[in-house]
C-alpha cells in the first residue's frame, strides 16, 4: 500500500491490452480514467484523458498497482 503526505504523488500503469491475439482489438482516441476513495466510492468526475490516433484496447485492459516511485509503476 502507498500512504501520500499532502502533496505527494502516486503513480499507476494503465494497460490497455492484455495478452496478444485473446481478445478482439478496438480503436479509441479518449480514455477516461475513474478514481476509487478509500471507502469504495469513487469520485464524481473520472479523469479524460485523450489517445494518440488509432490507439488500441482490448477488455483484458489492466492497472498496475500504485508506486510512489514512476520507474516502480511502469516497471510492472
Amino acid at each position: 500500500m502507498v500512504t501520500l503526505a499532502p502533496g505527494e504523488r502516486a503513480y499507476a500503469d494503465i494497460g490497455l491490452t492484455g495478452e496478444p491475439g485473446k481478445s478482439k482489438l478496438h480503436k479509441s482516441r479518449n480514455l477516461s480514467a475513474h478514481f476509487a476513495k478509500r471507502d469504495g466510492s469513487t469520485y464524481d468526475t473520472p479523469a479524460n484523458l485523450k489517445l494518440p490516433a488509432e490507439t488500441s484496447w482490448d477488455d483484458n485492459g489492466f492497472v498496475t498497482y500504485w508506486q510512489s516511485d514512476l520507474a516502480d509503476a511502469l516497471m510492472y
